[in-house]
């Protein structure tokens, strides 16, 4: 999803939210992302990440999996700083149903 996203990526800050972002297997995109996004931001821990969004002023775009983001999603939708949510998992009928409910900003 990553590769084929098309982003502004001149006004936006990018946010990852995953469990493993930081895990050897995400070291290529973490790298494509800090060179879409000079402001990019990546978090393992869902509060932490909320509170991020909370207090940005840029709008930004999350990027999350599949299982933090039925966590994290209802929380922080209406936010006007979100433009876009990102959701990636590798089973997309577990997460179906709930990114649905949020489908003005799930992509």
């Amino acid at each position: 999803m990553i590769a084929g996203a098309h982003w502004d990526s001149n006004k936006q800050t990018a946010v990852w939210l995953d469990a493993t972002v930081f895990s050897p297997d995400n070291t290529k995109a973490q790298e494509q992302l800090r060179a879409k996004y000079p402001d990019f931001w990546p978090f393992i821990d869902k509060d932490e990440c909320h509170r991020f969004i909370q207090r940005s002023s840029n709008p930004l775009i999350l990027i999350v999996s599949g299982a933090l983001g039925a966590k994290l999603v209802p929380e922080i939708h209406q936010s006007d700083q979100v433009s876009s949510i990102y959701v990636y998992c590798g089973n997309v009928a577990a997460h179906k149903q709930w990114a649905d409910d949020y489908k003005d900003k799930v992509k």
